[in-house]
């Protein structure tokens, strides 16, 4: 049996999208792995769909294409680094929640920063 070395393929913000393509993907018949907060209680974080090196062109023409041909996700997904192989699918509004968690946490603290010296 060939040793795997799995390679990131797409990182998703939701388990039902990962779900999702893992089912695509294994009904493709390509060797796959979820990391991050799947099936977690309280699933909050990236989840990153891991392909097989060997099988990663099939897997990114294959979800590519899933994507194109879904009109809600559309031309929004991107390769984070389209030269790099492995490289990864990804989301835009990632980055918006990351920046507005950020500002909300830097605005909570200043707030409590500021209650302290008052009291």
């Amino acid at each position: 049996m060939a040793d795997l070395r799995l390679v990131p393929l797409a990182t998703v913000g939701s388990p039902m999208e990962a779900k999702l393509m893992a089912a695509r993907l294994g009904a493709a018949g390509i060797v796959w792995q979820l990391r991050g907060p799947v099936d977690d209680l309280y699933p909050i974080g990236d989840i990153t769909v891991l392909v097989d090196d060997d099988e990663l062109a099939t897997a990114q023409v294959l979800v590519l294409g899933d994507v194109a041909d879904d009109g809600e996700l559309g031309d929004d997904w991107w390769w984070d680094d389209p030269d790099e192989v492995g490289a990864t699918l990804v989301h835009p509004w990632r980055r918006r929640v990351v920046g507005a968690s950020a500002l909300v946490a830097a605005a909570g603290f200043g707030l409590a920063r500021v209650a302290a010296a008052v009291s």
